[in-house]
């Protein structure tokens, strides 16, 4: 099978259109039929797709490679469907498998460098750390808007002529949003939440390089802790939030993502 997504793979890089169009296509409709997280992957980057098919040894991933090949070879058009036939049969327990020694050299090549978990791990707290203060500020939005649904009831029963008041309140409750965002982004910034979250990251790794890689690896993951500096990216402002495109315009929308999995009877 690894050969075959391989066999997809050069059809995708193939400069022929008459070979490369029904591959595109066949993926577009693999891709909106897809329910695992490939989906996304398939119709922007259709070659990082494949190739992390071909690496993966994930049960859903190799289902995923399963079906993405019978509906290629479906969907594709004979000039498709001949290559990647001609794949199938070329796969030989040898090339398929491989000697112990050319196996270690493949796994070898696919681990990723420490330079290249670095930026990862610094990527990852950066991320990490905004979803923090987009969750934090949340909880700041539903307190300020609590205290303006007060104040208005306060208004309606107290005051004389509440619907200026109202009208009052309404008029200057973008200016409190933003105020609020502000804030948080004062705080957050004052407190250096993306420095102690990189510097928690660091520990995380190092203690578990020092469990599972012995003392070389927590050696190397000190070493490339002290070097590693946190990405100072502007927290997003009201105005940004407010005016944020949902999607591309040229691009399908995403199908919404769930924490249950729901199932019809």
């Amino acid at each position: 099978m690894r050969g075959t997504i391989e066999r997809l793979v050069f059809l995708l890089e193939s400069s022929s259109g008459e070979v490369q169009a029904p591959a595109c296509r066949a993926l577009e409709r693999i891709a909106c039929a897809s329910k695992t997280g490939m989906q996304a992957l398939l119709v922007c980057e259709p070659l990082a797709a494949l190739k992390e098919l071909m690496e993966s040894d994930e049960p859903a991933l190799q289902l995923e490679s399963t079906v993405l090949v019978a509906n290629t070879i479906a969907f594709g058009g004979p000039h498709v469907e001949e290559v990647l036939k001609a794949g199938s049969m070329d796969e030989t327990p040898s090339s398929a498998g491989g000697s112990p020694k050319s196996q270690a050299r493949k796994k070898e090549r696919r681990l990723p460098t420490w330079g290249q978990l670095e930026s990862r791990k610094v990527n990852a707290a950066c991320a990490m750390d905004r979803v923090e203060f987009l969750a934090s500020t949340r909880n700041r939005f539903t307190e300020f808007r609590a205290s303006e649904a007060n104040e208005m009831r306060q208004a309606i029963r107290s005051r004389s002529t509440p619907s200026m008041y109202m009208r009052r309140t309404l008029s200057s409750s973008a200016e409190g949003a933003a105020e609020v965002l502000t804030k948080q982004n004062t705080t957050l910034t004052t407190a250096k939440t993306n420095v102690l979250r990189l510097e928690a990251l660091n520990k995380f790794i190092v203690e578990k390089e020092k469990h599972t890689g012995g003392k070389k690896q927590e050696q190397a993951a000190l070493s490339f802790a002290r070097k590693s500096q946190p990405i100072v990216k502007p927290y997003p402002m009201y105005d940004e939030l407010y005016n944020l495109p949902l999607r591309d315009p040229d691009r399908p929308r995403e199908f919404p993502v769930s924490a249950a999995t729901w199932r019809f009877c």
